[in-house]
């Protein structure tokens, strides 16, 4: 609770923050959130503001992320967490 609130309050300063969305996972240069107008998750970065769309609701953003899981698209990096495995092209998501 009371990181989220601390996240927040970081982040509501910045130009391209919008009130409506309530973040769960990130930092304050970047995050996963809840638009709280429309339920879709989102990415949002400080440099660009709202980002890519991820999911229609929480539920499908968990089981698409529950699926990438079980499908061993990611690897566990110690002090970081999962993190998405790179592809052949040289890119990764985190």
């Amino acid at each position: 609770g009371e990181e989220i609130i601390s996240l927040i309050r970081d982040v509501e300063s910045n130009e391209n923050w919008n009130s409506y969305l309530f973040p769960f996972c990130g930092d304050t240069s970047g995050l996963i959130a809840i638009n709280m107008k429309s339920g879709k998750v989102v990415e949002w970065d400080e440099d660009d503001g709202s980002g890519d769309f991820l999911a229609e609701t929480f539920n499908e953003y968990l089981e698409n992320y529950r699926n990438a899981l079980l499908g061993g698209k990611f690897e566990f990096v110690p002090g970081v967490g999962a993190v998405e495995k790179v592809n052949r092209a040289g890119s990764s998501r985190k």
